[in-house]
C-alpha cells in the first residue's frame, strides 16, 4: 500500500495522498500530526548495504516525511513485524528486521537505546552483511541463529520482546528490577499457559495473549483442565489475560 487515506474523527473521508516509493506496511500515530511509518521503500541515496530504508517519520498532517537512518541491504527482504513500535507516555521505542537493536525516537531522530545479545545464537555482523533473508532463515529455522525481532511491549516490571526461531518464535521478559531473562516459552512447554503471542499489556501489567485454537485444545489435553471451553480447529483465536511476576 503506497496510499494514505485520512478521515476525521468522526469517519468522514477527506483525501488520499500517495507516496509512490514507499510501501506502507503499518504506522503509529505519536502526536496529532505527527505518524511514525514502518514500511519498506528504496533509499534513494543508498548502496548495496543501505538499498532499504525501513521507517519513515510523517509531520504536519503527513505533508512532510523524513526517512530514519535505519538501512538494510539488498539482499535482505523487508518484512511484516507483528508489533514492531511501542508508545506510551514516556517513551516511544521501535525495532526493525534484521537488528538486534531497540531504537528510541527522540523528536526526529533515532537513537539505539537497548542491544540484545542471544550469545552463539547471534547472527555474527559478517552473516548479517553478506547472507541473504533465505539464507538467514536457513538458519533460523535449524535453530541455529536468532531472527528478527518482531514484537515489542513495555511496563514498569518488564521489557517484552518477541523473536524468530527455528519454525516459530520465542518471547523473552528481561526484567526491569534484576536485568535477568525469562523465556515465555518454557512457561508453554511446562503447562502454565497455552502457546500464544502476545497481543497487548495492559497499564497495571496485565499480558493479553491470543492463542489459537489448536494450541487451546493441545493445552487442555497436555494439563486436563480448561476443558469447560468447548474448542474446535474452526474457531477464531481466543484472548486471554496473564500476570507474570518474579520469585
Amino acid at each position: 500500500m503506497n496510499c494514505i487515506h485520512k478521515f476525521d474523527q468522526n469517519g468522514n473521508y477527506i483525501r488520499a495522498d500517495k507516496y509512490p516509493n514507499i510501501f506502507v506496511m503499518d504506522f503509529f500515530p505519536i502526536s496529532k500530526d505527527t505518524c511514525l511509518v514502518y514500511n519498506a521503500a528504496e533509499n534513494p541515496n543508498g548502496d548495496e548495504r543501505s538499498r532499504f530504508l525501513t521507517y519513515t517519520l510523517f509531520t504536519d498532517n503527513f505533508s512532510k516525511g523524513k526517512y530514519l537512518d535505519i538501512f538494510i541491504g539488498i539482499n535482505k527482504i523487508p518484512k511484516l513485524l507483528f508489533s514492531p513500535v511501542w508508545i506510551d507516555n514516556k517513551e516511544i521505542l521501535f525495532v526493525a528486521p534484521w537488528k538486534y537493536y531497540i531504537y528510541q525516537l527522540e523528536g526526529e531522530k533515532e537513537k539505539p537505546r537497548y542491544k540484545l545479545n542471544f550469545g552463539r545464537y547471534s547472527c555474527t555482523d559478517q552473516e548479517l552483511a553478506t547472507l541473504s533473508s533465505q539464507e538467514l532463515r536457513a538458519k533460523i529455522r535449524d535453530e541455529k541463529r536468532v531472527g528478527c525481532i518482531s514484537g515489542l511491549f513495555k511496563s514498569d516490571r518488564f521489557l517484552i520482546f518477541s523473536c524468530e526461531f527455528g519454525f516459530g518464535s520465542r518471547t523473552f521478559l528481561q526484567s526491569q528490577k534484576t536485568k535477568k531473562v525469562y523465556c515465555l516459552n518454557d512457561c508453554f512447554e511446562a503447562g502454565l499457559l497455552p502457546e500464544c503471542k502476545i497481543w497487548d499489556i495492559t497499564d497495571s501489567g496485565t499480558l493479553c495473549g491470543m492463542v489459537e485454537p489448536e494450541n487451546l485444545i493441545k493445552f487442555q489435553k497436555l494439563t486436563g483442565t480448561r476443558n469447560e471451553i468447548s474448542v474446535s480447529d474452526n474457531d477464531n483465536p481466543y484472548m486471554i489475560e496473564f500476570l507474570v511476576d518474579e520469585f
